[in-house]
């Protein structure tokens, strides 16, 4: 009988502790959420054969991109959407398909900053020259 309670017991223990450690490591929609809404472009870095630097975007013609809960992204122009994952390591990777231009798919990486700011980096193709852009969640 003291076997038997204390296997039940062992087992009461582990069981706990699985449900506790799937909790943390299977993604969920919480993930998400980190991301979900609309965000606006405060500035971008580009390098064009030189030293790069910041540069303020125009808030007159605000660029506007869209994380949805589905999974859906929605870019600024209209022209571009795709999809988008959250990773375990709270990276956003966004596949991009746009209708015009030269680029029809593209591949973007972006994280939250300690300061709340999205910061987007086109992972593929890559920027020969380097160029980052800041987005600011809105309201």
């Amino acid at each position: 009988m003291k076997t038997t309670f204390t296997f039940l017991l062992v087992l009461l223990f582990l069981s706990a502790f699985q449900c506790q450690h799937q909790e943390e490591i299977n993604p969920s929609l919480e993930k998400k959420d980190i991301v979900i809404g609309r965000w606006q472009l405060v500035e971008y870095f580009m390098s064009v054969g030189g030293p790069g630097y910041w540069t303020k975007a125009d808030p007159a013609k605000p660029t506007i991109i869209e994380f949805k809960a589905d999974g859906e992204y929605i870019s600024g122009s209209g022209d571009c959407s795709g999809k988008y994952s959250v990773t375990t390591g709270q990276d956003i990777i966004i596949k991009v398909s746009c209708s015009v231009g030269h680029l029809k798919q593209s591949e973007l990486t972006g994280k939250i900053l300690p300061s709340g700011e999205l910061s987007i980096v086109p992972t593929s193709p890559m920027c020969i020259e380097g160029c980052s852009y800041k987005y600011k969640r809105m309201k």
